[in-house]
């Protein structure tokens, strides 16, 4: 499958209001979370890509990063999607947990 992830330009042009996804991490939902993969956009700092999500339950908008595996995949460990190119408005069944000593959040997805 092509890759298929947006530059933040590219994404404003196709009408994504990336501004509307929470990344902080009091926002994101914890737990079992039913989510639509609405679209993607290139990281800007780091090697990884921002994935937004619409969790199914609430309409809740919230943004998760995939960062680059070694091997040059965008997969988070112990799952077979790349996010560079697994297809968008699908729904993803994802785990969300949070490690709250450091206050990052981490998912996989099932």
């Amino acid at each position: 499958m092509a890759v298929n992830v947006l530059s933040w330009n590219e994404a404003l042009k196709r009408g994504h209001e990336p501004r509307l996804y929470s990344y902080a991490a009091g926002d994101i939902p914890l737990g079992n979370v039913e989510a639509t993969l609405d679209f993607k956009i290139w990281a800007q700092k780091v090697m990884g890509i921002g994935c937004y999500f619409t969790k199914m339950e609430t309409g809740k908008k919230f943004l998760l990063t995939v960062y680059c595996h070694r091997s040059g995949a965008y997969k988070i460990n112990g799952s077979a999607i790349d996010f560079s190119s697994c297809p968008t408005n699908e729904l993803y069944q994802l785990i969300i947990r949070s490690d709250f000593k450091s206050g990052r959040i981490y998912f996989t997805v099932v």
